[in-house]
C-alpha cells in the first residue's frame, strides 16, 4: 500500500478549477483506482450516487477517504479480532513459558519426567503460536476499500508470506520433537548417537528458517503498522513503530546479554503499541471515531 496523504483532498471527489464547467454539469462518475470498501469491486465509471453492483454498498461510502473510520465494518471487525488474538496469545504464551520453566524445575527435583514436560510444553507452545499466527493473518487482511491502491510488493503481503512460513516451521518443529521422543533408539549406541546428530541438524535448520521468517515478518509488520497509524491517525503509533523496527530487535538480542530483561521489555513495548491500535479500532466500531487516548510524546 503506498503512503497516502490523509490531509489532502479525496482524489476520488471532483474539484472545481478555473475555466472548468460548473460542478453541477461535471460528470459525477468514479475515476480509476477506486474500489468498494466491502467487496473490493472496482467502482471505476460508476455514478457517485450509485451502489456497488457486486454487494450493493453505496458508492459514496467507498469514496469518503482512507481513514479507518471510513473503512468497511467487516474489515474493521477482522482487524480487531486479529489484534485480540495476537495480544491475548502473547499473554498466554508468557504464562505457558512460565509453566514450562516451573515444570522443568520440578523435573530436575524428581517430581516429574523431564521429557514429558518438554513434550507437553512444546505442544502447548505450538497451539498458542498458531493462535498468534492466526491473529497476524487476520490483522494483515486486505482492506477491500484500498485494494486498488496497494503496491504489488507491500509490507502486508510480505508479512502474510512470513506467517505461512512460520506456521510451516512450527508444525515441522513439533513433529521433530514428537519423533525424537518416540523414535530415538535406546541407550548410547552408535545408532542413537547418529539419530541425535541428525535431529540436531534438522532442528537447527528449522530454527534458522523460523528465525529469518520472524525477523522479516516483524519488520514488515512495523511498516504495515505505520500505514495503519496514519489512517487513525495516531502520530505516537506511527513514530514508535518506526523506532521499534530497530529498537526491539536490539533489546531482544543485546538486551539478553546485558541484563537478561531485554526480551521482556521488548515484549511489553510491542504489546502496548498493538493494544493502542486495538483501542482505536474498538472505538471506531463502537462510536465511529478513534479512541481519545492520552497524547504521548513521539520524540525519540
Amino acid at each position: 500500500m503506498p503512503d497516502l496523504n490523509l490531509a489532502a483532498p479525496n482524489p476520488f471527489q471532483p474539484s472545481p478549477s478555473d475555466g472548468a464547467e460548473p460542478a453541477s454539469f461535471a460528470p459525477q462518475v468514479v475515476p480509476p483506482n477506486a474500489s468498494c470498501i466491502k467487496c473490493a469491486y472496482s467502482l471505476a465509471g460508476l455514478p457517485f450516487s450509485g451502489v456497488c453492483p457486486e454487494c450493493g454498498t453505496s458508492v459514496a461510502d467507498s469514496l469518503r477517504g482512507t481513514l479507518l473510520q471510513f473503512a468497511g465494518r467487516d474489515y474493521l471487525v477482522t482487524l480487531g479480532k486479529g489484534l485480540a488474538f495476537v495480544l491475548n496469545g502473547i499473554l498466554i504464551l508468557v504464562l505457558t513459558t512460565m509453566g514450562l520453566v516451573g515444570g522443568s524445575i520440578l523435573a530436575t527435583q524428581g517430581y516429574a519426567d523431564l521429557q514429558t514436560v518438554q513434550l507437553l510444553g512444546s505442544i502447548a507452545m505450538t497451539l498458542v503460536s498458531f493462535a498468534i499466527l492466526w491473529g497476524y493473518w487476520m490483522f494483515t487482511e486486505l482492506d477491500p476499500g484500498s485494494a486498488n491502491l496497494e503496491e504489488q510488493k507491500s509490507a502486508r503481503k510480505l508479512a502474510r508470506t512470513c506467517v505461512l512460513i512460520q506456521a510451516g516451521t512450527t508444525v515441522l518443529s513439533l513433529g521433530v520433537q514428537v519423533f525424537m521422543a518416540t523414535a530415538r533408539p535406546p541407550g548410547t549406541t552408535n545408532a542413537s548417537q547418529a539419530f541425535d546428530t541428525t535431529m540436531l541438524v534438522v532442528t537447527s535448520v528449522v530454527g534458522l528458517i523460523a528465525m529469518i521468517a520472524w525477523v522479516v515478518q516483524f519488520i514488515a509488520l512495523m511498516r504495515y503498522l505505520r500505514l495503519l497509524a496514519r489512517r487513525v491517525p495516531d502520530a505516537y503509533i506511527e513514530k514508535r513503530s518506526k523506532t521499534y523496527m530497530w529498537l526491539l530487535p536490539v533489546l531482544q538480542t543485546v538486551g539478553t546479554l546485558a541484563c537478561g530483561l531485554g526480551p521482556l521489555v521488548a515484549l511489553v513495548l510491542y504489546w502496548n503499541i498493538l493494544h493502542r491500535l486495538r483501542q482505536h479500532v474498538k472505538s471506531i466500531l463502537k462510536v465511529g471515531t478513534p479512541a481519545k487516548l492520552a497524547k504521548m510524546s513521539v520524540g525519540g
